[in-house]
C-alpha cells in the first residue's frame, strides 16, 4: 500500500465550511452566518450585583447598565430590583418596553417574549429598536475616515428618498427630544442607532453605536453593531455620502439600485471581466513560532510570492494594489488591516478582488449563540479559523483569525466589485497530531443550498470532500515541484496550461485544468473543488502576454508523485525572521517616518519608552490613517504575544510584570481607536491578571468579569476569572464552585487547551474529588503531550495522596517530556531549566524515603539545569543539614533566600537552623521576617516565642504566645506554654519541656 503524502494542508470538509458558506451568502445576498441574533432585552439599572450567565456558560459574573441580554442567558437582579428594556407585541406591531425584574431572582431568557417574573411593565409608541448582536464578531474593525464626518444626520437627510425622510424624522423626534434633555438616556440612544441604521446613513449610525459604547462600558453589542456597519461601510469612496439600507429579506436594496443604474459587473465579448484596478491580497504562511503546537509548512510562503510574481506580470495584468503577507508579518492584526485596507474605498464594478491563502487552518463547532459545540455539527454550525503566526493551536478561537472576518468583508460587499477571485490553499488541523476529529458535511449539503442568484464570485480550494475517505481530504505539498500542488497547477493554469477562450481563461477551464491535473499527479489522493457565479466569469484577462511562467518540476510526475510520499519532516525549532522594514523609499534616514519606523521594528511602542514609536507618532505634524494603523497593529500583535504566553500555563513563567506590559500595550491600542471592544477586553484581562499577583481579588474579579461581558467568547478571562476564586479559598471556601464553573467555561470554550483543566483539577483537589481530579491531568496530557508541567503536577497530586509509586512514574515522565521539547526547541543542554522542577521533586520524594544518595543524585542534576532553582537549593539545604553539614545548609538556605525573598520553606528551614546553633538573634530576625509575610503562621509565634525566651525576653515570648492561642484558639500546646511561662515570670519553676529547653538554652555553655 502506498504512504499518504506528507506535508498536508487541509481536508475538504473544512474547506467546505471555510468558505462555501461564504459564497452561498454573497449569491444570496443573507445576513452573515452564525451567532447573529436579536438581543432580548437591555439593562437599563441595575444594583452593583447584579449578574449575568451568558448562554452556554455556567459562570455568573457581574454586569452593569447597558448589558444585552439573548436567549438562553440567565440573570441575577442581586438585592435589588433591575429595570429592562424589551420589546412588546402589541396589536399595533412590536413596541419598545421597559419592565423589572424582582430583586433575589434567578431569570432564564428563553424566547423573544419578555420573561414571567416581570413586575412591571411600560410601552412606548415607537417600534421595538433592539439591534441584532453578533457575538462570535471581533469588534476590532475601524475606519479612520469616520472621524472626519462632519456635522449632524440631519445634515445627510437630503440622500434619503422623500418618504424615508418623512419616516426617520418621525421616528427620531420624540428620541432627539429626550436627548437633549438626558444625553445617557439608553432607550434613546439605542432606537437612535438603530433608526439610523435602518435608514440607510450608516456611517451615522456607526456613530451613534459608539456613543452607546462611550457612555455604557458594558455594551460590547453597540461595540460590534458598530464593527458590523463598518464592514458594510468600508468600500464606499465617500462616507458622507453612503446610503445603504438593510432589508430583513436578506436582499439589499443598495444593490437592487446600483444595478437599476447599469452598475453590473462589465463584460468583454461575453466575458465578465472588469477593466478597473485589480486588488490582491495574499497570504502565505509557512513558519509558526516554537511553542505553539503548530508544525511549519514547506512552501505556503513560496507560493504567495510567486502569486505576486504571476499578478506583476504582464500575463496578470501588471497589479500595483498587492498586499503580500508572508511568515514575518502573518499576524491576525496585520492580515485584517490588509483586507481591509484593499476594501477600503474601492467599490466598483469596473475592479477586481483577488485573495489568496495557504496556510495553516482551524475549525470548530458552535451552536446558535457562537459557542462551541462537540464535532459532528451540521455544516452551518462551523467557525473556521486561520492559523496566523500569533495563534496558539490550544486555542484556535480565542487567537486564530476567524474566517468570519473576510466573510462579513467579502460576503457583503462582493456585489461592489465587478469580480471576486478567491485561491484557498489552507491547511486544516489535522497537521496537530492530537486533534483528529473532521466531520465532512453531508453529500448533497452543498447541492441544497446552491442556488445562483445575484454576485460575481469565483471560489477555487484545494480539495473536496470524501464521505468514504476522510484520508482522501488533504491537500499536500510536492518536494519535487517546490509548492503546493494545487497552488502549482492554479499558476502553471494561468500561466499558459490552462485552455483560453479568446483573450481570457475562464474560470471554469482553470479548474477543469487544475482538477485533471492534481488528481493526476497525487493519483486520486487530492480531489479540487470549485464553483464560479458565472460560467462566462473569467480568472486571466491577457493571455496574449508571456512574460510569466511556473518553474517545471525537477524530473518526471512520477518522481514527483514518489517524492510528495517521502517521509514528513518536521521543523519546531525554526525562528520567525525578523520582520521587513516598510520604510517607505522617500523616508530618508533621520526623519521622524524612518525613526517611526525604526521604533515599531525594535519593539519600542509605549509612552515613556525612549524614542517609542507612539511618542513619535504623537509628534508627527498630520499622521496619516496608514501611520496610526500601522501602530494599532503593533500594539496589538505585542499584547497578543503575552496571551500566547499565558496561555501556555505553568509550562513557562507568569509574572506581574508580563500582564502589566499587556495591559499598556491593549490600553494604547485602545486610546489610538476608542471603538475595539476585543482589545478592550484584553487590557482588562490583563489588568485584571495582574491585580491577582496583588491578591487584589476584588478589583481582579471586577476587571476579568467585564472582560468576559466585552468578549463572552475568549476562554482565557474565564480561567484567570477561576484562578482568582482559587487564590481565595483559604479565606472563602465558598468560592470553590465559582472556581469550578470558570475552569468550566474555559475548557468548553477551548476544549483542546490544557491550562484550565490543570486548574480545574486543582479545585477538585481541594474538593477532595481525588479521583477526578486524576482524571482531569489525564485528560489534560492527551490534548498538550508536550508539556512537562502537567506530569509534573500530576505526580505532585499522587505524592499527597501517598501513592509513592505513581508520583515517581509521573515525575520521571515529566523529565523525559522537558527533554524531548528542550530538543525541539533547539535548547541546548538536556532538557534546560524545565527539567529542573520534576528532578526536584523526585529529590522530595527520596528524600521522604530516607534515599539520601538518589535524593542528592536528582538535587545535582536539577541544580546543572537550573541553578537558580529555588526549591531545589532549599532541598539541597536540608539533604546538607540531614547529613550534618549544617554550615553548608545554612548557605544554601540563604542563597535561595537571596534569589527569592518570598519563598518561605527556605526562610523556616534557616530560621530553625540558626535556632538550633543558637543562633537566637539571627534566628528571631528570620522569624520576624516570616510573620512579616504570613501573620497568621501561628506555629511561627510559638517558635519566635521559644527564641525570645532563649534570649532572656520573657514578656515578648509570651506576647507571642498569646498571638499563637488568639489565632488558633485550638491550639493548646502554645496555650499550656504561655501559661508555664506566665509562671516562670512569677518567679516559679517551668513544667513544660519546652520552655525548660529555651530556658537552658539561655544559659551559657
Amino acid at each position: 500500500m502506498m504512504q499518504r503524502p506528507p506535508n498536508y494542508r487541509c481536508s475538504a470538509s473544512q474547506l467546505c465550511r471555510f468558505l462555501f458558506p461564504i459564497l452561498l451568502e454573497i449569491l444570496t445576498l443573507a445576513p452573515m452566518r452564525g451567532a447573529v441574533l436579536r438581543i432580548n432585552s437591555l439593562v437599563v439599572t441595575a444594583g452593583a450585583d447584579f449578574s449575568i450567565r451568558h448562554a452556554g456558560t455556567e459562570s455568573f459574573v457581574r454586569a452593569k447598565p447597558g448589558t444585552e441580554i439573548i436567549n438562553g442567558d440567565a440573570v441575577r437582579p442581586g438585592a435589588h430590583d433591575a429595570l429592562l428594556l424589551g420589546c412588546m407585541d402589541t396589536a399595533a406591531g412590536s413596541l419598545d418596553a421597559t419592565y423589572s425584574l424582582p430583586a433575589g431572582a434567578e431569570v432564564r431568557f428563553s424566547s423573544n417574549s419578555i420573561p414571567a417574573p416581570a413586575l412591571t411593565i411600560s410601552a412606548k409608541q415607537s417600534p421595538c429598536s433592539l439591534p441584532i448582536d453578533d457575538r462570535a464578531l471581533s469588534a476590532n474593525l475601524d475606519d479612520a475616515r469616520l472621524r472626519t464626518l462632519n456635522g449632524r444626520w440631519e445634515d445627510r437627510l437630503p440622500l434619503l428618498s422623500k418618504p424615508a425622510q418623512d419616516q426617520l424624522l418621525l421616528l427620531l423626534r420624540s428620541v432627539e427630544e429626550t436627548l437633549r434633555s438626558n444625553p445617557k438616556e439608553l432607550a434613546a440612544l439605542v432606537a437612535r442607532a438603530r433608526y439610523l441604521e435602518q435608514a440607510g446613513l450608516i456611517g451615522d449610525a456607526i456613530r451613534a453605536y459608539l456613543d452607546v459604547y462611550q457612555i455604557y462600558d458594558d455594551a460590547a453589542w453597540a461595540a460590534r453593531s458598530a464593527s458590523r456597519l463598518t464592514a458594510q461601510l468600508l468600500p464606499e469612496t465617500d462616507v458622507a455620502k453612503a446610503v445603504i439600507a438593510p432589508s430583513s429579506t436578506g436582499t439589499n436594496p443598495d444593490l437592487h439600485a446600483r444595478r437599476a443604474r447599469g452598475d453590473a459587473a462589465p463584460t468583454q465579448q461575453g466575458v465578465i471581466a472588469p477593466q478597473g484596478e485589480v486588488y490582491a491580497l495574499l497570504v502565505g504562511i509557512s513558519k509558526y513560532p516554537p511553542g505553539v503546537a503548530i508544525e511549519d509548512l514547506h512552501y505556503a510562503e513560496g507560493d504567495a510570492e510567486l502569486f505576486q510574481k504571476y499578478l506583476e506580470s504582464a500575463r496578470g495584468g501588471r497589479v500595483r494594489n498587492i498586499k503580500l503577507i508572508r511568515s514575518n508579518n502573518g499576524t491576525a492584526s496585520e492580515i485584517r488591516r490588509g483586507l481591509e485596507e484593499l476594501v477600503a474605498g474601492h467599490a466598483s464594478t469596473n475592479n477586481t478582488l483577488i485573495i489568496f491563502i495557504a496556510a495553516h487552518g482551524y475549525y470548530g463547532c458552535v451552536d446558535e449563540h457562537g459557542m462551541p459545540s462537540p464535532p459532528g455539527c451540521p455544516d452551518i454550525q462551523t467557525e473556521p479559523f486561520i492559523l496566523t503566526t500569533d495563534t496558539s493551536a490550544e486555542a484556535a478561537r480565542s487567537t486564530g483569525l476567524p474566517m468570519r472576518e473576510f466573510d462579513r468583508l467579502i460576503s457583503q460587499n462582493a456585489y461592489r466589485f465587478g469580480r471576486v477571485l478567491v485561491y484557498v490553499d489552507v491547511c486544516h488541523s489535522g497537521v496537530i497530531p492530537w486533534l483528529h476529529e473532521r466531520t465532512a458535511p453531508p453529500p448533497d449539503a452543498i447541492l441544497m443550498n446552491f442556488q445562483p442568484r445575484l454576485g460575481v464570485l469565483g471560489l477555487m480550494m484545494a480539495s473536496s470532500p470524501n464521505q468514504n475517505n476522510h484520508e482522501l481530504e488533504y491537500a499536500y505539498e510536492s518536494d519535487q515541484l517546490g509548492h503546493g500542488i494545487f497552488t502549482y497547477y492554479v499558476l502553471a493554469g494561468l500561466a499558459g496550461a490552462a485552455p483560453a477562450t479568446g483573450n481570457f481563461i475562464l474560470f471554469s477551464d482553470l479548474f477543469q485544468h487544475v482538477s485533471e491535473q492534481v488528481r493526476r499527479v497525487t493519483e486520486g489522493d487530492q480531489v479540487p473543488a470549485g464553483s464560479p457565479t458565472s460560467q462566462r466569469l473569467a480568472v486571466a484577462d491577457n493571455v496574449a502576454a508571456t512574460d510569466f511562467s511556473v518553474p517545471p518540476p525537477e524530473s518526471n510526475e512520477k518522481a514527483i508523485k514518489r517524492r510528495s510520499r517521502s517521509g514528513r519532516r518536521e521543523s519546531w525549532a525554526s525562528p520567525l525572521p525578523v520582520a521587513r522594514s516598510e520604510v517607505s523609499q522617500a523616508a530618508s534616514e533621520g526623519t521622524d517616518e524612518a525613526r517611526f519606523e525604526a521604533a515599531l521594528r525594535a519593539g519600542r511602542l509605549l509612552p515613556g519608552e525612549e524614542n517609542s514609536a507612539w511618542t513619535i507618532y504623537q509628534h508627527l505634524s498630520q499622521p496619516s490613517a496608514a501611520i496610526r494603523d500601522r501602530l494599532r497593529v503593533a500594539l496589538e500583535d505585542a499584547g497578543q504575544q503575552i496571551i500566547l504566553q499565558y496561555l501556555q500555563g505553568d509550562q513557562v513563567p507568569q509574572t506581574k510584570p508580563m500582564f502589566q506590559r499587556g495591559a499598556q500595550l491593549f490600553g494604547a491600542a485602545v486610546e489610538l481607536a476608542p471603538g475595539t471592544a476585543s482589545n478592550q477586553s484584553r487590557r482588562l484581562f490583563c489588568h485584571g491578571r495582574a491585580l491577582i499577583f496583588d491578591k487584589q481579588y476584588g478589583a481582579a474579579g471586577e476587571a476579568l468579569a467585564t472582560a468576559i461581558r466585552l468578549d463572552p467568547t475568549r476562554g482565557y478571562a474565564y480561567n484567570g476569572l477561576g484562578i482568582a476564586f482559587l487564590e481565595q479559598l483559604p479565606n472563602h471556601p465558598e468560592f470553590l464552585e465559582a472556581a469550578i464553573n470558570a475552569f468550566r467555561d474555559a475548557n468548553n470554550l477551548e476544549p483542546r487547551w490544557a491550562y484550565p483543566l490543570h486548574n480545574l483539577a486543582l479545585a477538585y483537589a481541594q474538593k477532595g474529588d481525588n479521583e477526578r481530579a486524576i482524571e482531569t491531568y489525564r485528560a489534560a496530557m492527551r490534548i498538550a503531550p508536550a508539556y512537562s508541567y502537567l506530569p509534573y503536577n500530576l505526580g505532585l497530586l499522587h505524592e499527597r495522596l501517598n501513592q509513592a509509586e505513581l508520583a515517581e512514574k509521573n515525575f520521571r515522565l515529566a523529565v523525559t517530556r522537558a527533554d524531548v521539547r528542550a530538543q525541539r526547541l533547539g535548547i541546548s543542554g538536556k532538557g534546560g531549566v524545565e527539567r529542573a522542577a520534576p528532578l526536584n521533586a523526585l529529590s522530595t520524594l527520596y528524600l521522604n524515603e530516607g534515599r539520601r544518595r538518589l535524593a542528592g543524585k536528582q538535587l545535582d542534576a536539577a541544580l546543572t539545569a537550573d541553578p537558580t532553582y529555588v526549591p531545589a537549593l532549599h532541598n539541597k539545604g536540608i539533604l546538607l543539614a540531614a547529613m550534618g553539614r549544617r554550615k553548608e545548609a545554612i548557605l544554601k538556605w540563604r542563597e535561595a533566600l537571596s534569589l527569592d525573598a518570598e519563598y518561605l520553606p527556605a526562610r523556616i528551614s534557616l530560621a530553625e537552623a540558626l535556632a538550633t546553633a543558637g543562633d537566637y538573634d539571627h534566628a528571631a530576625y528570620e522569624y520576624w521576617e516570616i510573620l512579616t509575610r504570613k501573620p497568621h503562621y501561628t506555629a511561627a509565634h510559638r517558635a519566635l516565642a521559644l527564641v525570645l525566651v532563649s534570649l532572656g525576653r520573657f514578656q515578648a515570648g509570651a506576647e507571642e504566645l498569646n498571638r499563637a492561642v488568639a489565632e488558633s484558639p485550638g491550639f493548646t500546646e502554645a496555650a499550656v506554654e504561655r501559661d508555664d511561662l506566665t509562671r516562670v515570670l512569677a518567679g516559679q519553676a517551668p513544667s513544660t519541656r519546652a520552655i525548660k529547653k529555651a530556658l537552658e538554652a539561655r544559659e551559657p555553655r
